[in-house]
């Protein structure tokens, strides 16, 4: 089995506590289907019609220039799963 690296919040026990069924549920799953890194942000950057900007936040967490960036309607909590995952800086901002 890989390794799997758990972010350390102020809510570190409850993070823990999600690493754990991630495992559980790892062994019969394929492991691609499994997340490698868990955070925990304040809130999910979604549009302006409230949707998740998943695009946006696979941009940010893989180190690259977000696409369509004007369809976020917060760009600080996008920053904010950048920072927590610790992707680095991005040309958008």
């Amino acid at each position: 089995m890989g390794e799997r690296a758990i972010e350390q919040g102020a809510e570190g026990d409850r993070i823990d506590g999600i690493a754990e069924r991630v495992d559980g549920i790892a062994e019969p799953a394929v492991r691609r289907h499994v997340p490698r890194l868990i955070v925990e942000v304040d809130e999910l950057p979604r549009t302006r019609s409230g949707k998740l900007v998943e695009l946006a936040v696979g941009d940010v967490v893989n180190g690259r220039e977000v696409r369509h960036i004007e369809a976020v309607a917060d760009l600080e909590a996008l920053w904010a799963v950048r920072d927590a995952v610790g992707a680095g800086s991005n040309s958008n901002r």
